[in-house]
């Protein structure tokens, strides 16, 4: 069970996971950071554009945008061309949120992946991005909970 490729990829994640939960504080979802992250990288994205980017669905995007609104940490903004749909853009505070936690996540990474060299740690970062970018049909909210759909031809 060591060397499956299933196995090792549930167990680095758990152990990112746990490094990176150690390092922000637990009154936020997982995701919130990321979200975070995702806007202000992407300035002028509504909640569907967002869904997509991160490969959630549109109920838990939802939620996070939800959850980070009410801590003030988002806002969403009527579109100027289309008014059924919302802008997000992240505010001050959430600025604060990512300016403050921003390091410590790197730091957590960074210590998990230190018994790599610089080379391996990219090595591994360009492999699982060839390994993902390869498997689209995988790579979607719900991917291995629910059965794909059928691809209509």
């Amino acid at each position: 069970m060591k060397t499956t490729p299933v196995h090792l990829a549930r167990r680095l994640s758990q152990i990112l996971l746990s490094a990176v939960g150690q390092a922000v504080p637990h009154d936020g979802a997982r995701n919130e950071f990321g979200t975070l992250m995702a806007i202000l990288q992407n300035p002028v994205i509504d909640q569907k554009r967002l869904a997509a980017l991160m490969v959630l669905d549109a109920t838990t995007i939802g939620q996070l945008v939800d959850n980070l609104e009410r801590k003030g940490h988002v806002r969403r903004i009527a579109s100027p061309t289309d008014r059924r749909v919302n802008l997000l853009e992240v505010t001050e505070s959430g600025r604060e949120v990512v300016a403050t936690y921003r390091p410590r996540i790197i730091q957590a990474q960074d210590e998990v992946l230190s018994v790599l060299t610089h080379v391996e740690k990219q090595t591994l970062i360009d492999l699982m991005s060839r390994v993902v970018e390869a498997n689209p049909q995988h790579d979607r909210p719900g991917g291995g909970r629910r059965s794909p759909k059928p691809s209509s031809a």
